[in-house]
């Protein structure tokens, strides 16, 4: 039913429309940005008319609606500062919206103002992914709006993909890697996450965001894989993941494959390396990335 209620993403009110998945404001007068370009003189050259369009425009209507501050975000991020909730919650206001444009214009502006694709993934993306997921297990937010809102994090973060990449010849490649949850897990775009920073990086990523045990043992059976790389969410998936990686070792077609840990479960379980018999647990993506760079690096030859 079309009505007020209360925004699950923060302490304002807001309208919900039955016609769109999203929130959209009660209050608070939309700009028009055709009545803009109206008015605006016809010799202006249209880079400068597209910049004062996202100035003028563009973002006081994403603060405004939405509550998402750029020049806070962009400072916040530059400064190594961890965004807060509120402006967390207003970039899931904007993935979750009616107009589904408005959260990839937002990503584009941190981009044009020297945000690196790295820190929008690590600092706004994984975030906005985890407060969307949190919302849903408490039952504030419905299911059609969480799958909506992660299917659109996702797609911006492919449409990103491309910006501060060069053509990488695949001779250049430095290894390949499987990324894939633990049996079970049902949270996986933080793997996501984990695919763009090894791609960025020069790497052959396939990634599985559903595979049980039988299936992962079954990819690294038909390609030799470097490196396969998991994730653990919880102790219920400690089994699993042990299994695993227990089979993965026996039918590796590489039979010096590694084996990498990384998720939330790191924190449940010190010895988790020796437990489940991998090679490295890794909770930082970077340092995943630098380990796995040496593992497969090749002497330098004269």
């Amino acid at each position: 039913m079309a009505g007020s209620q209360r925004d699950p993403f923060s302490d304002h009110s807001y309208g919900y429309s039955d016609e769109s998945t999203g929130f959209l404001t009660v209050s608070g007068s939309n700009l028009d940005i055709r009545g803009h370009f109206a008015r605006q003189d016809a010799a202006l050259p249209l880079q400068g008319l597209l910049a004062e369009t996202i100035e003028k425009v563009i973002v006081p209507r994403l603060l405004l609606n939405f509550g998402v501050d750029t020049a806070a975000v962009v400072s916040a991020i530059s400064a190594g500062t961890q965004l807060d909730r509120d402006t967390i919650s207003g970039f899931c206001r904007l993935v979750v919206g009616a107009d589904s444009r408005d959260a990839f214009r937002f990503v584009e502006i941190l981009l044009e103002r020297g945000v690196s694709v790295e820190s929008i993934l690590l600092d706004l993306m994984a975030p906005a992914a985890r407060v969307m997921g949190e919302l849903w297990e408490s039952d504030l937010c419905s299911f059609v709006d969480v799958t909506v809102g992660l299917a659109r994090i996702q797609q911006i973060t492919r449409q990103i993909r491309p910006y501060g990449v060069g053509n990488l010849d695949i001779s250049d490649q430095k290894g390949a890697i499987l990324l894939v949850p633990s049996p079970g897990e049902q949270h996986t775009f933080g793997l996501k996450i984990v695919e763009e920073f090894f791609l960025r990086d020069g790497w052959d990523v396939d990634c599985l965001l559903r595979a049980g045990a039988e299936e992962i043992a079954a990819a690294v059976a038909d390609k030799p894989y470097d490196i396969i790389g998991l994730t653990l969410g919880g102790q219920r998936l400690l089994e699993p993941l042990r299994s695993a990686i227990t089979l993965s070792r026996y039918h590796s077609l590489n039979r010096s494959i590694k084996v990498i840990i990384g998720g939330v479960g790191l924190a449940d379980y010190p010895d988790l390396k020796t437990l489940v018999e991998a090679d490295a647990c890794v909770a930082d993506v970077n340092d995943a990335v630098i380990l796995a760079n040496s593992w497969v690096s090749k002497p330098a030859t004269s």
